[in-house]
């Protein structure tokens, strides 16, 4: 998913996510951490930041009709830049320009700037009056970006020829094996 060249994935599912799909996703994410050498530190990040995908494709995936599925796909690995976690769902388009400009704020932050919005979030809240759309995934988005020293990389390209909606929203967060 979105993978560079020589990454390799030790997790990847695709599909259905639901309350009852995340609870089995993060057991078997934690069993697969196991076999795989990485740091304790490094471990932990990848595993908040692969938490905060899964909430995020549950909590904004655009279904696939009225009270129906919201499918995604999630891939946790590691290439010549670190261990990764990257996610792909469908967007409506409101939630894309949000995204789009949400993401693009985060990225022009430095380290030291995250934290502190991060921390500011928690102390106030989601700001619903600003963004009645909200969910919190603005603290999730910042709490990814934390994990990963900032190394926080999304698309949101047209699902169909031609454009229009839903956009397919990928986001790819790397922890670098040295955090560990």
């Amino acid at each position: 998913m979105n993978g560079t060249k020589g990454s390799v994935e030790f997790f990847r599912f695709e599909g259905d996510f639901s309350a009852v799909a995340i609870d089995w996703l993060t057991s078997e994410v934690r069993r697969k951490m196991e076999a795989v050498p990485v740091a304790p530190r490094a471990r932990a990040r990848l595993f908040a930041s692969f938490v905060e995908m899964t909430q995020n494709i549950l909590h904004y995936a655009e279904p696939d009709g009225p009270g129906r599925r919201r499918a995604g796909a999630i891939a946790l690995g590691r290439d010549a830049d670190g261990y990764f976690v990257a996610s792909r769902n469908p967007v409506r388009g409101v939630h894309a320009e949000r995204l789009r400009h949400r993401l693009g704020r985060i990225q022009s932050m430095g380290p030291d700037e995250i934290t502190a919005a991060y921390r500011q979030g928690l102390s106030t809240g989601p700001d619903r009056a600003a963004d009645p759309l909200s969910r919190g995934a603005g603290l999730g988005l910042l709490s990814i970006a934390r994990t990963s020293n900032g190394s926080l990389s999304f698309r949101l390209d047209p699902s169909r020829p031609g454009g229009g909606e839903p956009f397919t929203f990928s986001l790819r967060a790397t922890v670098r094996a040295e955090a560990a």
